[in-house]
């Protein structure tokens, strides 16, 4: 099961600098929104295979 979400973010791309990106984010075996921002930056990062603490969630809301 995945998650799909509308998520702004800002991710550290290390020597190319931070990135904000803005648009529909599918987390894959999620069911449940996470209600934490620690825990969505985690799995946004995991999904683009990024540190945890390279991701920074700004705004996010779930799609239905």
């Amino acid at each position: 099961m995945s998650l799909k979400l509308y998520a702004r973010f800002i991710a550290d791309l290390g020597n190319a600098g931070g990135r904000e990106y803005s648009g529909i984010v599918e987390l894959e075996g999620q069911d449940r929104m996470p209600t934490h921002p620690a825990v969505l930056n985690g799995l946004i990062a995991r999904d683009l295979c990024l540190d945890a603490e390279s991701v920074q969630v700004l705004h996010w809301s779930r799609l239905h």
